[in-house]
């Protein structure tokens, strides 16, 4: 049976995060957990710091991790995610009465303050941690393990976070149905049925599987390229959410442990 590789990495929030829903209005909510190219992201970060690379090697990079991947995913982890706006005092770029903004001599209507999505990780009886898993069907030739040690902010840059533990583990793929505890990519799985009592929510994200043609992220959720993810909410730390999950034509299970995680197929 082929082997994938597979990193699981532990990363705690030091308050929460603010991840953003792109093309709405002034006042954005938050997404429930950081979707998954914010990630891919943050990790492409580290790679260009240790390459000694600028911001324009940013979809290259992420182009490079996408090649091969085959799955990643997110769970909670002493953890309750809570949506919140807050009221934000910002410098107003704008042009209003034929007149341009900020503007020195006018400070007053220099600022505006928009409510401004934020998710707050709250604890649950331990560090408020979130499990991100990433398979590859061959590692990339760009990664290293000490990358993952060097994500420092899942989101804006308010959105500080620290990574507790990376593990490099040999994952393999199984066909029947298991259950999960993470993130489910709804379009690759024929079957989704969450056990009874626990709780899930769905979000689309910006598909993290195909490549970035000269577009971002961003630019790709607003044109709707998009995946539904089904997302685990653990009210209970002793008995997180589950569903059996099983993948279609489309998808594949890969195994970790006793535990598997939904991506796509890969020959």
């Amino acid at each position: 049976m082929r082997e994938y590789i597979a990193y699981i990495v532990d990363i705690e929030p030091s308050w929460g995060y603010q991840t953003n829903v792109a093309g709405l209005s002034k006042t954005p909510p938050s997404f429930t957990y950081p979707p998954p190219t914010t990630f891919l992201g943050a990790l492409t970060e580290a790679i260009a710091k240790r390459e000694g690379l600028g911001e324009s090697s940013y979809i290259r990079l992420l182009n490079e991790l996408i090649k091969n991947l085959a799955a990643i995913a997110v769970k909670p982890k002493n953890t309750y995610p809570l949506r919140t706006l807050d009221i934000n005092r910002v410098i107003a770029v704008k042009e209003a009465a034929g007149k341009t903004y900020p503007d020195p001599d006018n400070p007053g209507a220099s600022f505006d303050a928009p409510a401004r999505g934020k998710t707050i990780a709250s604890p649950m009886g331990g560090p408020p941690t979130l499990t991100w898993v990433t398979v590859w069907a061959e590692e990339p030739d760009i990664l290293e393990e000490r990358d993952f040690w060097r994500i420092h902010r899942l989101g804006s840059k308010e959105s500080v976070v620290s990574v507790a533990s990376v593990k490099r583990v040999v994952a393999e793929t199984v066909g029947e149905s298991r259950r999960t505890t993470f993130s489910v990519p709804l379009a690759f799985v024929k079957v989704f049925r969450p056990i009874p009592g626990s709780e899930w929510v769905m979000e689309a994200y910006a598909d993290p599987f195909k490549p970035f043609n000269g577009e971002s992220p961003a630019t790709r959720y607003l044109r709707g390229g998009t995946v539904l993810f089904a997302l685990p909410l653990n009210k209970d730390r002793e008995v997180p959410s589950r569903a059996v999950v099983s993948p279609n034509e489309r998808g594949a299970a890969y195994l970790l442990g006793n535990d598997v995680v939904i991506g796509v197929r890969k020959a």
